[in-house]
């Protein structure tokens, strides 16, 4: 695992360039698209080989676009520790 922006991750998917934009129309097609076939993954478990892979990519694709487009701000560790130690400690106070 790596890590950008601070935050633990797999290896970053390689977005294809033809991929759509998150809010424009093509996203909308697409993102609708990609509802049917987790609808279908769901509720039934019909999906045929190449649209589990389908889904598959839809899936890696869309995520590496919304973060391109909405990157995640960058995480503070020392925060995240310092209020696990408060927890862990008025937990313990609490026993």
């Amino acid at each position: 695992m790596s890590e950008r922006n601070g935050h633990p991750h797999v290896p970053p998917v390689v977005l294809d360039p033809t991929f759509p934009k998150p809010g424009t129309p093509e996203w909308g097609v697409m993102n609708r698209r990609r509802g049917e076939l987790i609808d279908r993954h769901v509720m039934a478990k019909d999906l045929t080989a190449e649209e589990e892979a389908e889904l598959k990519w839809l899936q890696e694709q869309s995520g590496a676009a919304v973060e391109l487009a909405f990157p995640r701000p960058p995480l503070n560790w020392a925060l995240l520790e310092e209020l696990e130690r408060r927890a862990l400690a008025q937990q313990a106070a609490e026993e």
